[in-house]
């Protein structure tokens, strides 16, 4: 891994574009692939198989994540169970060998912090989740590199970090993942604060995986804001925005643009790799609001395909990075 990975969620295939701006890995996740227990496979995996063929015959690496929590069934066993996990590792080994050659970096599921995300499991069955994934990988070659990822920092995300990185999984890399002045109060130099505790945590190299700074969307007056309790898309607004310079900088597209570039001059100098969330805007949000920017204002261009401010200002910086 002698190259800096430049990096980008759900590109689709807009390759064109993404050569352009100098990026050269995608992050992929992978479904479940067995439709029952006889191991065959699915049209929704062999769909996923081709599209990671397509990416490695076009000339692009492959990060592949291993399954959520809720896809795997219970044919071994209830979710929390020693089949539940058994058949979690064994499912990441399949993966690892059958991508084997398109595939050389796993993360183990993602964001097991998150509630949503590690449902039906508790804390501490998410942390063995993620790391029976992680062996599976292992399992497959120790040539492939695995790593695990939290939404953000602080509180669970901090505690499954020490679970993971004391535990015996043969690690490669940290990953990490960051929203600061969007989903968590900050700006891009909290990503220095946030690399100096990943230092402390574990000597491997990080990765951010997911990280970025919506165009889009008011911010919430800060007693308004309660803490687990408030969702964006309700407000259709933002809990934070951009803090550190006097008055806040809201979410704007010129100051997405501005933000990406001060951010990846901080991450290209203390990891070796970062995958911006997200390649496109959508054109209505999950919620289903045309109008709510929470998970549709993330892209470098915008849901028709036209280059947004921060389509130019990645380009920059990974022209920049790489002098």
């Amino acid at each position: 891994m002698d190259d800096f990975m430049f990096g980008v969620c759900h590109p689709g295939r807009s390759y064109d574009g993404l050569r352009d701006v100098g990026i050269g890995w995608v992050r992929v996740d992978i479904p479940f692939p067995f439709a029952d227990a006889r191991e065959t496979l699915t049209p929704a995996f062999e769909k996923s198989a081709e599209y990671v063929r397509e990416l490695s015959g076009a000339g692009f690496h492959v990060v592949g994540i291993t399954p959520y929590p809720t896809a795997i069934p219970d044919w071994e066993g209830r979710a929390g169970s020693d089949g539940y996990f058994c058949l979690t590792r064994k499912t990441a080994r399949f993966l690892g060998e059958f991508f084997r050659n398109e595939i050389p970096i796993w993360q183990s599921t993602n964001e097991m912090n998150i509630d949503g995300f590690r449902v039906p499991l508790s804390h501490d069955e998410a942390v063995r989740f993620v790391i029976e994934g992680a062996m599976g990988i292992k399992d497959a070659s120790g040539d492939l590199w695995v790593g695990a990822n939290m939404g953000g920092f602080g509180g669970k995300a901090d505690e499954m970090y020490r679970q993971l990185y004391r535990s015996d999984v043969p690690w490669d890399y940290v990953g990490a993942d960051g929203y600061f002045g969007t989903w968590q109060d900050g700006s891009p130099d909290t990503w220095s604060e946030k690399f100096d505790w990943l230092e402390q945590l574990t000597p491997l190299p990080a990765i951010v995986m997911e990280w970025g700074f919506s165009s889009e969307g008011g911010v919430m007056k800060p007693e308004e804001v309660i803490p687990g309790k408030i969702d964006p898309h309700d407000r259709r607004m933002w809990c934070f925005g951009w803090e550190g310079r006097g008055d806040l900088i809201p979410h704007t597209a010129d100051s997405q643009a501005m933000y990406v570039e001060e951010a990846m001059a901080i991450i290209t100098d203390r990891a070796i790799g970062e995958f911006y969330y997200c390649w496109a805007d959508s054109k209505t949000c999950w919620c289903g609001s045309d109008e709510c920017p929470v998970e549709a204002r993330w892209g470098l261009v915008d849901h028709e395909g036209s280059a947004k401010p921060s389509y130019t200002a990645m380009k920059r910086a990974i022209s920049r990075a790489r002098r």
